[in-house]
């Protein structure tokens, strides 16, 4: 098992030969939990968009290296009811390059990181959302 310190992101990994446990200290010096699963390649770049201790959501980013792709993880942790649609501005993105969310609709980078991308409507106890985002 390997212990990867990045000091200067605040970042935490774990590693064994098969998956990763990501975490980060948070404004409030909080450790957050970022990431448990696969391994994830250490070029990959992760990113926490929100952290749920000053927001209703918990919403992280994972960026490869060379931007022809993305995974967006989030866990709504407060519904409301008839609540307004919310944005996430993403993080990472070429943003000259187009990008297709799941395989449906496109837009460019730089409208997913200044406008952001519009969350789905919840309800329900602590919904989750995976988004895979590609370069076309």
């Amino acid at each position: 098992m390997a212990i990867i310190v990045d000091e200067k992101n605040r970042l935490f990994n774990l590693e064994t030969e098969h998956s990763i446990y990501q975490m980060k200290v948070g404004a409030f010096e909080h450790l957050l939990h970022l990431y448990y699963g696969t391994k994830i390649p250490p070029e990959d770049t992760g990113y926490l968009l929100t952290c749920p201790f000053e927001t209703a959501s918990s919403i992280w980013q994972f960026v490869a290296k060379d931007q022809s792709e993305s995974l967006l993880n989030m866990v709504l942790t407060d519904v409301e009811g008839n609540s307004p649609y919310n944005y996430v501005k993403l993080q990472g993105l070429d943003p000259e390059a187009i990008y297709q969310i799941d395989g449906a609709e496109s837009y460019r980078g730089s409208l997913l990181m200044r406008a952001g991308l519009r969350l789905p409507q919840s309800i329900g106890d602590y919904p989750a959302y995976q988004f895979h985002i590609k370069k076309v």
